[in-house]
């Protein structure tokens, strides 16, 4: 029996998974960061994160069950990055509550649009154990590492405590980035894929 040659996705595929990545480091950029703003620049108790990240929790939740409200991808991301500021930098138990939400709404909002275009651009089964695994390694991947490399930047040595609110709207830079890319870059033919 021969073994199946490697197969090469196509580079708007590999944007997808970047995509897909950049979720999974803003993610890791909120659980890390927005605790060092909430205790140690906002001082705030413990519980507030927790009702950050439930209120996160439950909008990602209505993001799922919620289908009719759909955001585009742009959308999504400039609501994320508004989210972004309005947690970080604004210190209203309020606005906090509402960007919460709407931050974990968008989230998932974009991640179940990219894992739906990602599953339709399998045409067989080889191509769709590909994509998973391939996309399952990079997410992991970057959103295990975000919190030890962006918290690392928040010691006294580099940008300190402060730095946080920072790298938290860089952390939606970046996924904006991606996401621009995704948008830029042309769909492949479903040939491609098949080859």
């Amino acid at each position: 029996s021969t073994a199946a040659a490697p197969l090469d996705l196509p580079r708007n595929l590999y944007i997808l998974i970047i995509v897909l990545s950049m979720i999974g480091f803003h993610i890791g950029a909120f659980n890390s960061l927005v605790p060092i703003v909430f205790q140690k620049l906002n001082e705030w108790n413990a519980t507030l994160f927790g009702v950050a990240s439930g209120l996160a929790g439950l909008g990602a939740f209505s993001a799922a069950v919620l289908p009719r409200i759909k955001l585009n991808s742009y959308g999504a991301i400039a609501l994320v990055i508004l989210a972004d500021v309005a947690i970080v930098y604004f210190q209203n138990l309020y606005v906090m509550m509402a960007a919460a939400f709407l931050l974990g709404f968008c989230i998932n909002s974009l991640r179940i649009q990219l894992r739906k275009t990602l599953i339709e651009s399998a045409p067989n089964d080889r191509v769709a154990d590909v994509i998973a695994a391939k996309s399952s390694l990079y997410y992991l991947l970057v959103s295990g590492s975000a919190p030890m490399i962006l918290t690392f930047f928040t010691t006294s040595g580099f940008l300190g405590l402060e730095g946080a609110r920072l790298l938290m709207i860089v952390s939606a830079g970046l996924l904006a980035t991606a996401v621009l890319a995704w948008n830029l870059t042309p769909a492949a033919s479903p040939a491609a894929t098949t080859e």
